[in-house]
């Protein structure tokens, strides 16, 4: 404690006039309500910023513990009074709180509240003096947050039950080998929107309690609780968006399964459908720093099979972006159609990420090999592409790649599917 400065009076109390100036000035200009509680004669201030916290002018809240105590709400008003009454006592290290202030429309408040002692020569507490922060639009952006996701969560859960009750059916069928493929596709799909999900709440999260930090540590301001606000619609619009996204990509697996023979064998442009398909990835992977480029020729007409075509293009950038970018690293993502010879294209999808090193080439085709398990990865994409590419669209893939120099995958795929291959 400095001695220069006297602390027996209370700033507000002092009758020297710069003293009393300067308190105002500081009062009148935080966002934060000033509060001082005379512990002796329950005398309270309120300053000008607390009473447009609850709503009130000078005159109509009378400067006593009882205003305070009278506005809190009755669910807090035990929580409140054992808080004060441990920091008093000594036995709680520091006074911090949040509970509810009635606003006089008739609303509640949610409020933070930081309060320190001011004590006599013997340890006594005579005073509190402490500010109040209305986090009311941050404990509602978390509350809708949290109902959001628990309700497209239950509708995920419901989709995903109706997936597995549409496996079972499949798995009778006489096609139930290449319907398995499909169950294996649409579930590595499906883990694209939901760990999106999980990463933007997980990055929620963070922001909440860096949040939680700077009230704690009384450095919240105005802009502060605007930036959150705003990060807090982001991730919510972004949870929905993938949500739905997965509900979309179940709902499209059923429709499939109704065709007992999932012949989809069809005619289509392959630069318009590999435009198609990359446009839809781009919002799902807008958390990562890449760059998509797309350069097909016109006009190369296909008859073969779109739907796993599109599931092999998805496959492969997903895992581009997932694997070739450690630490969202910045970097670019190419795919280029061309016609290859008269009867067959060239489909290339290049990165300048990471590369791989010999040994993660030799295996990169293998069932259940990944690099990233750790994190929740089963190792299937790329196999799945290796088997859709030569025994459904009756082509040839192969693999380019060195560690620190990037990755290109070429697909030579016939223009149309051959007939042997279609039954299988």
């Amino acid at each position: 404690m400095d001695d220069r400065i006297d602390y027996s009076i209370p700033t507000w109390d002092r009758t020297d006039s710069v003293s009393r100036t300067l308190v105002r000035l500081i009062a009148q200009s935080t966002n934060d309500g000033i509060w001082d509680w005379n512990l002796e004669t329950d005398e309270v201030f309120y300053s000008p910023r607390w009473l447009e916290l609850v709503g009130y002018l000078p005159d109509e809240l009378p400067g006593h513990i009882d205003t305070f105590t009278n506005l809190l709400h009755p669910d807090d008003r035990d929580h409140a009074a054992r808080t004060i009454a441990e920091y008093v006592a000594g036995t709680r290290p520091e006074y911090r709180n949040e509970f509810r202030l009635q606003h006089k429309d008739g609303s509640w408040r949610w409020i933070f509240t930081h309060g320190i002692a001011h004590r006599d020569a013997t340890g006594r507490a005579i005073r509190l003096v402490g500010t109040h922060t209305d986090i009311t639009d941050r404990v509602h952006a978390a509350e809708r947050l949290e109902s959001t996701v628990a309700e497209r969560t239950n509708d995920l859960s419901k989709s995903l039950e109706d997936l597995h009750a549409a496996q079972d059916r499949l798995v009778q069928s006489e096609k139930s080998a290449a319907l398995g493929r499909l169950v294996a596709g649409v579930a590595h799909e499906i883990n694209t929107p939901l760990g999106n999900s999980l990463t933007v709440a997980s990055t929620f999260i963070n922001k909440t309690d860096r949040l939680e930090a700077d009230v704690a540590g009384g450095n919240v301001r105005r802009s502060i609780l605007n930036e959150y606000l705003a990060a807090s619609r982001e991730a919510l619009s972004q949870i929905m968006a993938n949500l739905i996204h997965a509900v979309d990509l179940i709902q499209s697996f059923k429709e499939v399964a109704a065709e007992s023979d999932f012949s989809d064998r069809r005619g289509f442009d392959l630069g318009q459908m590999t435009e198609q398909i990359v446009r839809s990835l781009r919002s799902g992977l807008r958390s990562h720093n890449l760059t998509f480029r797309v350069d097909c020729e016109p006009n190369l007409a296909m008859n073969n099979y779109p739907g796993l075509y599109g599931q092999v293009l998805t496959n492969l950038i997903v895992n581009s972006a997932a694997h070739a970018f450690p630490n969202d690293a910045r970097g670019s993502v190419q795919i280029t159609a061309r016609m290859f010879d008269q009867d067959n294209v060239e489909i290339s999808i290049s990165d300048d990420g990471c590369g791989m090193n010999q040994e993660t080439q030799r295996q990169a085709f293998d069932p259940f090999f990944t690099t990233r398990r750790d994190q929740g990865r089963v190792g299937l994409g790329l196999h799945i592409v290796y088997n859709i590419v030569t025994n459904r669209l009756g082509g040839r893939i192969d693999l380019d790649t060195k560690l620190g120099e990037g990755t290109r995958i070429r697909m030579i795929v016939p223009r149309e599917a051959p007939l042997e291959l279609a039954a299988k």
